[in-house]
């Protein structure tokens, strides 16, 4: 039986440390290629875990955060077969994200990246485990997750409470691509042209990040890695 680590945040900086044995989930999180996302999938505002991206996987496992005083760290594990999602996401190439695309409270997923694709398979959470999952073509935005040194990342770039995807980190871009959703697994494709922070972003080591850093309630992206940087390059979304 695995163990899963969670430290729970004190709020001074310091935080407890739990290890609640967890069946099964910690040794499929070891597997190869295996991804590891973090969001809420039953919708108790309690975030929760899943895993994509091994060869040969049916499923999604999801590790659902118990939460309650006496039981922090402590995880309920489903395991469901999920209709072409699980071998997607393990395809070369293939980055995968968790967001709230359709607004309803529930964690979903996505995954792109693989040269083959013209579309974005998107795995809607039903909030028990299962999801149902759609697809459907998205412009350029699918060839161009594919290329060298692409980040992508999710977050609510317009304020419109569902979550969209962002790309960056090409070397030579001059434009940071958004997919914002339409609730449905459709994506509507814009870039918007930021030349240095895209150039900021293909620097050897530049990790990208989104979360809301000022009080708009749009998320914005930051980077963070790159050698000799003294700095944090933030791109606030307008």
């Amino acid at each position: 039986m695995g163990h899963c680590a969670r430290r729970l945040p004190l709020g001074n900086g310091t935080y407890n440390v739990t290890n609640v044995a967890i069946a099964d989930f910690g040794g499929w999180a070891s597997k190869a290629g295996a991804q590891l996302l973090s969001a809420d999938f039953n919708g108790d505002g309690i975030d929760d875990l899943a895993l994509v991206g091994h060869s040969g996987w049916d499923t999604v496992p999801v590790a659902f955060a118990e939460g309650t005083q006496g039981r922090e760290g402590a995880f309920s594990v489903t395991d469901f077969k999920v209709s072409r999602l699980p071998s997607q996401c393990a395809e070369s190439g293939m980055k995968a994200v968790a967001g709230d695309f359709n607004g309803d409270g529930k964690g979903d997923i996505v995954c792109i990246g693989h040269t083959n694709y013209d579309g974005i398979p998107t795995a809607f959470g039903k909030g028990d485990g299962q999801f149902n999952v759609v697809y459907h073509t998205a412009a350029d935005f699918p060839s161009l997750a594919s290329q060298s040194g692409v980040q992508m990342v999710a977050g609510d770039f317009n304020g419109d409470g569902l979550d969209d995807l962002a790309l960056a980190g090409k070397s030579g871009w001059a434009t940071i691509s958004i997919a914002t959703s339409n609730g449905d697994g459709q994506f509507g494709v814009t870039s918007i042209r930021s030349e240095e922070f895209s150039k900021l972003a293909s620097a050897a080591g530049a990790q990208l990040v989104s979360a809301q850093f000022n009080t708009d309630e749009k998320a914005d992206l930051a980077l963070a890695g790159g050698s000799g940087w003294d700095t944090i390059p933030t791109a606030f979304s307008d």
